[in-house]
């Protein structure tokens, strides 16, 4: 008997995340690198606080996975939404594999 696969390959390769900070269209959110220690992603609009943790992402990426390992294949994440640490998610859209996620970061919000 097979068992379930417990993560996705490339999964990560495979997310873009987007603000979910009410903007009137998705705004695909950038890595900001400018800190000596650490990198995260930021929304590109400058008076947006948005932000995403490379920790916080690879947390997402990972609830992904699971929920993904979860389903029977071929099934869409599009509408799922959770929640992990700060940080809510939901899948805008999840077409060949590749996933749009709108995140948002319960302490900055606007």
């Amino acid at each position: 008997m097979r068992e379930k696969p417990v993560a996705v390959k490339n999964l990560w390769n495979l997310t873009t995340f987007y603000c979910g900070n009410g903007h009137e269209k998705p705004l695909p959110m950038t890595i900001d690198a400018s800190s000596y220690d650490t990198c995260r992603y930021v929304c590109p609009d400058r008076t947006c606080h948005n932000a995403l943790s490379i920790h916080d992402a690879e947390a997402v990426v990972d609830a992904l996975s699971e929920k993904l390992c979860s389903i029977p294949g071929g099934a869409s994440l599009a509408g799922y939404h959770g929640k992990v640490r700060t940080i809510s998610f939901r899948v805008i859209s999840h077409v060949r594999g590749h996933l749009s996620v709108e995140v948002l970061d319960s302490r900055k919000k606007s």
